[in-house]
């Protein structure tokens, strides 16, 4: 009895560790053997429409999508200007693609076909969809068209976007996560060359040649390379009409022939000047007329006085200003063309020798169209011969949209109005801080070559009155402002903060407050200007300032 119950239980024990064995196989079956299951790839790669092509940028998966028409793929507009190439312009009222380079505009039409035969760019409800061999042949972009295939895809990427290149060194399934469970994207066959997005210890992203984007063993890869893509692209040379030497440029606020007479004797005193910007023309409506009081004896002086003579277009500041409204006036094509051709009769006609553009008080939206403008005026300055500046505020995050990298590339010169740091209907404070001159200096320097700014400097400032909550302020030239701290016998304190001098006044309950502009603080501004090494300076404006400001301001003295 005892004999075979001994027997009965080693056969249950041994049966015992035969199924454990047998459960041990299975889990380790079941744990380490790598699945065959395949990826859905319609739920991965399925466009959104029909007739929709996905789009990779720089191997990220964007929400737009282009389409595939007549045999081409088309991208939306706004995904091409935020992504690709700012410079193809749509003028969605007189139905017109734009595309700039430096001596002439392309224009296309729903009409404008490619070389096949196929549309240039298709309409889109009130957008368009351009065709992408267009957007590569002006931009320094690579492709990858899948866009035949079941899945249609497109990469696109930017030039100087590096990546890192490999090889497999066996045949290997692409799994859509990292991990032998995961489905099966792709079998990739040993040899193949693939993107490697992200490399961990033991599995690696990877796009496939294919153009699927999966997950290898990181074991499985070899020959890794740098990759650069081959865009085929040259930026084309946008010639300049610079000066040889530094600048020394006056602003010249004219507002009558009478005034143009009087040429010889607002210089008298001057030192170094050699450009003079008269305000000629101002926008007069959104029909692109102006009304002009350009002088030919003007220009005929400043030219004997070695003055060149950059006149100003501008948009505001006359009786007739607010009837334009600059969005309405830089959105048409038409109008853009017309004034234009207009004001390169004018420089013709009077020998002008360059133009200075302007354009304050926009609205964002009116920035697109602006800086369309300012292409179109290069273009046609370049192939006259005219110099084009163009004056700008510094450079902050909500005034972006005067676009100021693109300024630089198609200006000759692009001036910082480093004034008006506080302003009329403002709080109280300096016109322009040493600060102030040297932040705008430095933030313009990483969207624009330093060869082609020059520094807006004050011959104004403003003498300031607080009473209770009201503050009031008016402008002063030089001499009027010293003139004030000396009628009410006050004592100047150097503010070594702003860089000038400071006076203030308390009398019947107020508070004047003036912060200087002088010799002593025109000194420390053109040291900065000078030394940030800019194309040189400008004043405004002719007529505010002291004589002996001309022993301080300019690049030479």
């Amino acid at each position: 009895m005892g004999r075979r119950l001994m027997s009965c239980l080693g056969f249950l024990l041994l049966l015992g560790l035969i199924v454990l064995a047998a459960a041990g196989g299975v889990y380790a079956y079941l744990r380490y053997m790598p699945s065959n299951k395949r990826a859905d790839l319609s739920k991965i790669y399925t466009p959104k429409n029909g007739d929709g092509v996905i789009l990779y940028l720089n191997y990220d998966r964007q929400e737009t999508e282009g389409r595939k028409i007549g045999g081409r793929v088309y991208l939306p507009i706004d995904f091409v200007n935020d992504n690709l190439n700012e410079r193809f312009y749509y003028d969605s009222e007189e139905k017109v693609l734009l595309y700039t380079l430096p001596e002439e505009i392309l224009r296309m039409t729903a009409e404008s076909k490619n070389d096949d035969g196929s549309a240039v760019y298709v309409e889109d409800g009130d957008s368009i969809l351009v065709s992408a061999d267009e957007v590569r042949m002006h931009t320094a972009m690579a492709m990858e068209d899948f866009s035949d295939t079941e899945y249609p895809r497109l990469y696109i990427r930017n030039s100087g976007n590096t990546t890192t290149g490999a090889n497999l060194r066996e045949d290997t399934a692409v799994r859509t996560k990292g991990g032998i469970k995961a489905e099966i994207v792709e079998d990739a066959k040993k040899g193949d060359h693939v993107t490697v997005l992200d490399s961990m210890e033991n599995w690696s992203k990877i796009v496939t040649a294919k153009g699927f984007t999966g997950y290898v063993k990181t074991k499985c890869l070899t020959d890794f390379c740098d990759e650069e893509p081959d865009t085929g692209f040259e930026e084309p040379e946008y010639k300049t009409a610079m000066l040889k030497d530094k600048i020394t440029l006056i602003w010249h606020q004219t507002t009558s022939q009478a005034a143009n007479a009087q040429l010889t004797n607002s210089l008298t005193g001057t030192k170094g000047v050699n450009v003079i910007a008269p305000t000629w023309f101002g926008m007069k409506n959104n029909s692109g007329e102006y009304e002009s009081i350009a002088s030919a004896d003007y220009v005929k002086t400043a030219h004997s006085l070695g003055m060149k003579v950059w006149p100003v277009v501008d948009n505001f500041g006359h009786d007739y200003s607010s009837n334009v409204n600059t969005e309405k006036l830089l959105a048409r094509t038409s109008v853009r063309t017309k004034l234009i051709k207009n004001l390169m009769k004018e420089a013709a006609s009077y020998g002008f020798d360059g133009f200075n553009l302007d354009f304050e008080g926009l609205k964002e939206e009116a920035g697109v169209h602006y800086t369309q403008f300012i292409r179109e005026m290069s273009v046609a300055c370049r192939k006259a011969g005219l110099t084009l500046s163009i004056d700008d505020y510094p450079a902050e995050s909500y005034n972006r949209f005067y676009n100021y990298q693109e300024q630089g590339v198609w200006a000759d010169y692009v001036i910082l109005m480093a004034y008006d740091e506080h302003y009329a209907g403002g709080e109280a404070g300096s016109v322009s801080s040493l600060s102030y001159v040297v932040n705008g200096i430095d933030n313009l320097l990483s969207m624009v070559p330093k060869e082609k700014i020059i520094a807006g400097l004050p011959f104004y400032t403003r003498l300031w009155t607080v009473s209770g909550e009201d503050t009031s302020s008016q402008a002063l030239h030089m001499s009027e402002a010293n003139e004030w701290v000396k009628n009410h016998n006050l004592e100047t304190v150097w503010d070594e903060e702003t860089g000038q001098n400071y006076a203030e006044l308390e009398e019947n309950g107020k508070k004047s407050m003036i912060w200087l502009e002088d010799a002593d603080s025109m000194k420390k501004k053109v040291q900065a200007v000078k030394e940030a090494d800019v194309a040189g300076m400008a004043g405004w404006k002719l007529g505010m300032e002291t004589s002996d400001i001309w022993n301080i301001f300019g690049w030479k003295n």
